[in-house]
C-alpha cells in the first residue's frame, strides 16, 4: 500500500513466477490536488423577491446542490427566505464544497388606519412607528410624508389612498379606499 503526494509518481514491482522465472512491471499514478472552492454572492442580504447572483470559483465544473439548480460558476437566483447555498466544484475528479449565505431582510408593515371623525380632513397613521421613510398618496394629487399625516379632501368622492412603508431598504405598500 502506498500513499503518493500530489503529482505523478512511477512505481514498478517485480515478481518471480513459480517456474523460477522474474516478471517486471511498472505503472504510472497521477494524484491529482482537490480544488480549493469558493463560493461568493452578489448582494448578501436582499428584500423579498430581489435577485441574488451566486459565484463560484476554483474549479473547472460546478454543480448548485442547496437552494438554486446550476452547473456553471455563476447562477441568479430570487431567495424568499435567509437561505445557504451549496456548490459542489469539480477539477479533474476531485471535488470540493464551498457554501454562501444569503439573508433575506423582512417587509416592513405597510397598514395604516384613517380617523375620519373629523371630516374633511382625515388623519392616517400608519401602523408601523418603526420605519425610514413613510410615503404617502391621498389619491387626488396629493402626497405627504411621516408615520401620521392629515389631510383634508376638498371635493366629494372615492379616493384611493396608498402607502409605502421603507425599512432597512425593503419597500411595501397597501391601498384604501374611502
Amino acid at each position: 500500500i502506498v500513499s503518493p503526494n500530489v503529482g505523478t509518481t512511477n512505481y514498478s514491482v517485480t515478481g518471480i513466477n513459480s517456474y523460477g522465472c522474474p516478471a517486471s512491471d511498472t505503472t504510472t499514478v497521477t494524484v491529482n490536488a482537490n480544488p480549493t472552492v469558493s463560493a461568493t454572492a452578489n448582494p448578501t442580504s436582499v428584500c423579498p423577491g430581489e435577485e441574488v447572483t451566486l459565484t463560484a470559483s476554483g474549479a473547472t465544473t460546478y454543480n448548485w446542490i442547496t437552494g438554486v439548480s446550476g452547473t456553471t460558476a455563476s447562477v441568479t437566483n430570487s431567495p424568499t427566505t435567509t437561505t445557504t447555498y451549496e456548490v459542489v466544484g469539480t477539477t479533474n475528479s476531485c471535488s470540493d464544497t464551498a457554501s454562501v449565505s444569503v439573508t433575506v431582510k423582512a417587509l416592513p408593515d405597510a397598514t395604516f388606519t384613517m380617523d375620519t371623525t373629523r371630516m374633511p380632513t382625515i388623519t392616517f397613521t400608519a401602523n408601523n412607528t418603526g420605519a425610514s421613510d413613510y410615503a404617502w398618496n391621498f389619491g387626488d394629487g396629493v402626497n405627504s410624508s411621516g408615520s401620521t399625516t392629515g389631510h383634508t379632501y376638498t371635493a366629494n368622492g372615492t379616493y384611493t389612498v396608498v402607502l409605502v412603508v421603507t425599512e432597512n431598504g425593503c419597500k411595501d405598500s397597501t391601498s384604501a379606499s374611502l
